[in-house]
């Protein structure tokens, strides 16, 4: 399928524009440009929907952090009904447009660009996991899922709940990982999330405050979109040791950063979109014949 032409056309200008910059950056401004040009969301969240969601799901007994010598962080607030929650969100996901999909794969295409830094750690030398392998196979495990979600291939429930596991296993990782390392786990939960929970438009609200609050995207110690967790993961050059929560100072290879944004807009993006016309079609037949899982 071929792209819509404005976003064709913001490519080939942001192409340019990218390898001119001494710096090879896309800015939060530019990323919103693309993202609307795929097209509208059908799926719209108020800021009272999001205010309410956010006041109602966990009441938190202590800093979030707080949990090195007390197991119950929080407890869930006994007035939520999980299962509405849940097909608050199904029923917003199986309303999403051609755009919304073509979102969600160029998240998982992004991360999956960057997955093998987190799988070539040496995860036997992580001490939080009793130098084991076992993270190795998370951040696969949720871009898999991701994947066949937009498939209809997984259950909207498994899914949600892969998501809610993962935001408890990612708490402690970033102490005994590089940056970077721990940036690819970042990105791909946000791919989940975007899925589930966000649409077009709540990626373009991210963004604007990802802008908006930092003058320097590289120096921030948190990405709230999965391409800017991505792009860190691929360029930093973390120099301290594994173990010691020390973040500063990064350095960031440009002509890395360069290298993932010529492949993010000239390869990425077409292949999304392609991917989002089959991920219409599959979930438009199945709907018709009743074999749809979410």
């Amino acid at each position: 399928m071929t792209l819509p032409q404005e976003t064709a056309d913001l490519i080939a200008s942001l192409l340019e524009r990218v390898k001119s910059d001494p710096q090879h950056l896309l800015s939060a401004p530019d990323r919103i440009r693309i993202y609307r040009s795929l097209g509208p969301s059908r799926v719209q969240f108020t800021e009272e929907e999001i205010k309410e969601w956010q006041s109602r799901t966990f009441v938190w007994e202590k800093h979030p952090f707080d949990f090195l010598d007390d197991a119950d962080v929080f407890v869930e607030n006994p007035s939520v009904d999980e299962n509405s929650v849940i097909d608050s969100y199904k029923t917003r996901f199986r309303a999403f447009s051609k755009a919304d999909y073509a979102l969600s794969w160029l998240a998982v295409l992004t991360v999956e660009h960057v997955l093998f830094i987190w799988e070539g750690w040496d995860w036997r030398s992580y001490q939080f996991y009793k130098f084991n392998d076992q993270p190795k196979r998370e951040v696969r495990k949720i871009i898999n899922t991701a994947r066949k979600l937009l498939q209809n291939k997984i259950s909207f429930k498994k899914t949600f709940d892969l998501f809610c596991e993962d935001f408890c296993t990612g708490l402690n990782i970033d102490n005994w990982v590089p940056y970077q390392v721990y940036s690819v786990y970042e990105a791909a939960y946000h791919v989940l999330g975007f899925i589930i929970s966000y649409n077009n438009d709540d990626l373009v609200k991210h963004c604007v405050i990802y802008n908006n609050r930092y003058d320097n995207y590289d120096e921030a110690d948190y990405s709230p979109d999965f391409v800017m967790s991505s792009v860190k993961a691929y360029t930093a050059i973390d120099p301290n040791p594994p173990g010691e929560y020390k973040l500063w100072p990064l350095k960031f290879d440009l002509e890395k950063r360069l290298e993932f944004w010529l492949w993010w807009l000239s390869e990425a993006i077409p292949q999304a979109w392609e991917l989002a016309h089959t991920s219409e079609n599959q979930i438009s037949s199945v709907k018709k014949n009743g074999t749809v899982k979410f």
